[in-house]
């Protein structure tokens, strides 16, 4: 199980909440690669709705609304961390990570 930045989270939520209305905050126990990010970087996920309770299966699906929604709620939180910054007081690791944006 992976534990995700909790301050992120909430920013996360909030955005969401204003962008498409009231979300759920849910668990993941996947091996997303945000897992491997989680542990030097403040992260957190946005999933989109999937009526079939299906996941990384063949019967697993979204309605085009649902994908519309989660692509506006993603945007709004892309903008509100490049607005804002990601979270007070967290830093990512970068010794050994190289400097070009190249």
């Amino acid at each position: 199980r992976t534990e995700f930045d909790a301050s992120l989270t909430a920013r996360v939520q909030k955005v969401l909440e204003e962008t498409i209305g009231k979300t759920p905050i849910l668990s993941t126990g996947a091996g997303h690669d945000a897992a491997v990010l989680a542990a030097d970087v403040p992260t957190a996920m946005v999933f989109v709705r999937n009526p079939t309770g299906s996941s990384h299966t063949p019967t697993e699906c979204a309605t085009d609304e649902d994908c519309r929604a989660g692509v506006r709620g993603l945007a709004a939180v892309l903008k509100d961390v490049m607005l804002n910054g990601v979270a007070a007081g967290n830093s990512c690791r970068t010794e050994g990570l190289g400097t070009s944006h190249g």
